[in-house]
């Protein structure tokens, strides 16, 4: 692995959990192999053989986004000179420095924008919580994204059409009792690295109060706000007859 991902990959079963999907013959087989070398953030993202097939074309070429990097950064710039509360940039640094030292992200030591694809990160109230957003789109790399699958999660739709089955084939007996458990990863899109050429190329922006300019963050972990390859572990958590549901 890159070390990156090996720092955070450590305590991980990595070979159980893909023996685990071997033995329920889960589609994707090169889903670990994905772990390891990291998952993308920009291009074509591979076909899992677990969404139903549905192109989406990428709006920019990563070329053309190379190529604009300029204009991008200064339309960044420009929505960075425009502050946000200073409470909720104190709480959206707090939580930047709390990511620095569990190694998520690192602080890029040249600060420079030149040659880099700069997103902006900023804080939302959820509640009592402060969450922050990494906006992948406003620097035009969401856009390089194409797709070969439509992501297709599991709702209360489908566990209702479930149960509705299940009651009908119990053909007027008495149904066994119904037991369900939810599975909440914590911090799930930061359990993941980015593989290499994205972790090279992006850059987030965040505004720290005790400095005059935006300081730069290189990103370890999946940002909370950019395209990724989801549909391998989402759908493994979530799909009918798949690890989760087994358990």
């Amino acid at each position: 692995m890159p070390p990156h991902i090996r720092d955070l990959m450590r305590g991980k079963r990595l070979a159980l959990w893909g023996r685990i999907l071997e033995d329920l013959h889960y589609p994707d087989t090169t889903l670990i192999q994905d772990i390891v070398q990291g998952f993308p953030l920009s291009g074509w993202m591979p076909a899992s053989g677990v969404f139903p097939a549905s192109v989406k074309q990428p709006v920019l070429t990563m070329e053309a986004l190379l190529a604009g990097l300029d204009s991008f950064n200064a339309k960044v710039k420009s929505q960075m000179s425009m502050r946000q509360d200073s409470t909720l940039e104190a709480e959206t640094w707090a939580e930047t420095i709390k990511e620095l030292e569990k190694g998520w992200i690192w602080e890029d030591p040249d600060q420079s924008w030149s040659g880099k694809c700069v997103a902006r990160r900023f804080g939302i109230h959820q509640g009592e919580k402060t969450r922050v957003i990494d906006d992948c789109s406003v620097c035009g790399l969401n856009r390089t994204v194409g797709l070969r699958e439509k992501f297709v999660l599991q709702s209360i739709d489908q566990m209702c059409a479930m149960l509705c089955l299940s009651l009908r084939n119990a053909k007027g007996e008495r149904h066994p009792q119904v037991v369900g458990r939810t599975f909440d990863l914590k911090a799930a899109y930061k359990q993941f690295g980015l593989r290499m050429e994205d972790r090279d190329l992006l850059r987030i922006a965040v505004t720290d109060p005790a400095r005059d300019a935006p300081v730069l963050v290189g990103l370890n972990a999946l940002p909370f706000g950019g395209w990724v390859q989801w549909q391998d572990f989402c759908e493994c958590l979530w799909q009918p007859g798949s690890l989760a549901w087994q358990v």
